[in-house]
């Protein structure tokens, strides 16, 4: 693969610095990237892509502080809200190719105390899909609890389900990672959480740097900070955000906001996307940090076959399975869009377009980041950022990626 190195100055009032590899023909994305600094704002962002096996693709730029004094590195790492949800299932997805796991067994059966408040039914697809009724919980959830796994654990067993489960689909934007971490638990034999299994199954065998909770030993200086959205850009021309959820969200008893809202520290501090409270929590729906070339490299590793990590054949079939949706299963009950999703990743829909493949699979977070496989033509894609941005569904400047994705294949 003929790959080009290059370091470059975009001219731009704040000289924004891009640098990276591509391979020829991968030009229209580097086109695209620089073109999200100086048309978009990009204040700091990274775009890692394999074709075929092969890293065609290996950009980073900008900055990771609102204040453009520190560069964005090579090794710079983010949050990635959502695109954590990905690699939490891809997790559960090794259980799975190791026969410890069954997606049709109920989660009771490996979770006992599950089965309470009418839970005994729900199987493990259902509620990797989504469709189990728990994407609330009473009250926004404290650090304290949340890091007190056993007492999660009890709290989570007695959630009751919001609808029969199976009959509607709701996105559990923060329960779901709680959910897969203590199925992991309850699954492996080691009784390994979410975090630690995810290091030693599928970081360290890549040679990856990917964390669900940032520990001590990690520089501060390595991890951009987020920058919150402009409540501003909400309401720009390119923004996806469809009125119904927009108009639900703004209602404090509405399902999309008790859902989306399920941490204490989300309600009383804007700035807690940085604080080392926050980072440092197991939350494997939602603050994953790590690098566009950590989750390009995990998805990169399934869609070609899984050979490092050793993955069964009918795993990957599973993944890349695109289910058949009743009419209720269509429409989500917390984002208010069409939105598919198979043990616990998002499939190409009306309102989520993120690949022509019906069997392409990945997760995509708030504020714009993503990461997906594409088995149709060999892509793995991984795209990292620290300006949010306002979109309910891809966001702007990743839509330009894969448009310009779309040219080179």
């Amino acid at each position: 693969m003929n790959l080009s190195l290059f370091k470059q100055t975009i001219k731009t009032p704040n000289r924004i610095p891009i640098h990276g590899t591509i391979a020829a023909n991968f030009e229209p994305v580097k086109a695209a990237f620089i073109r999200n600094f100086t048309q978009y704002n990009e204040v700091g962002a990274a775009c890692c892509i394999y074709h075929k096996g092969e890293k065609v693709v290996d950009l980073w730029g900008g900055y990771r502080d609102a204040a453009m004094q520190h560069q964005w590195e090579e090794d710079t790492m983010v949050g990635v809200f959502s695109t954590t949800k990905g690699i939490s299932a891809l997790c559960l997805a090794m259980l799975h190719s190791r026969g410890l796991l069954d997606y049709d067994q109920t989660v009771a059966h490996y979770w006992h105390e599950f089965a309470q408040n009418g839970k005994q039914h729900i199987t493990v697809r259902q509620l990797m899909a989504h469709q189990a009724g728990l994407a609330l919980v009473k009250e926004p959830l404290r650090a304290k609890l949340i890091a007190d796994k056993p007492k999660l654990a009890q709290y989570l067993a007695a959630q009751k389900p919001a609808w029969y489960p199976g009959t509607l689909q709701g996105y559990h934007a923060w329960t779901i990672g709680w959910y897969i971490s203590e199925l992991i638990h309850r699954i492996d034999p080691k009784k390994r959480y979410l975090n630690h299994f995810l290091q030693e199954e599928i970081c360290q065998p890549l040679g990856i740097e990917f964390h669900i909770g940032l520990h001590d030993a990690v520089a501060p200086n390595k991890v951009a900070d987020l920058i919150p959205i402009n409540t501003a850009d909400i309401f720009g021309k390119d923004v996806v955000m469809p009125v119904r959820f927009w108009a639900s969200f703004l209602n404090k008893t509405s399902m999309p906001r008790q859902s989306m809202v399920g941490l204490r520290m989300i309600t009383r501090d804007r700035q807690y996307l940085n604080s080392p409270k926050f980072r440092q929590l197991e939350l494997g729906a939602g603050n994953g940090i790590g690098s566009a070339r950590a989750v390009a490299a995990i998805y990169n590793e399934f869609v070609t076959g899984g050979k490092i990590l050793g993955i069964n054949p009918q795993t990957i079939n599973e993944l890349e399975h695109h289910p058949h949706y009743t009419t209720a299963l269509k429409f989500d009950q917390v984002l208010k869009i069409e939105a598919h999703f198979s043990l616990g990743l998002a499939k190409p829909s009306k309102d989520l377009r993120f690949s022509p493949c019906p069997e392409a699979y990945g997760t995509f977070g708030a504020g714009g980041s993503g990461g997906f496989a594409d088995p149709c033509n060999q892509i793995a894609l991984g795209y990292t950022l620290n300006r949010m941005g306002a979109s309910l569904t891809l966001d702007p400047r990743l839509k330009y990626i894969l448009d310009a994705l779309k040219e080179c294949i």
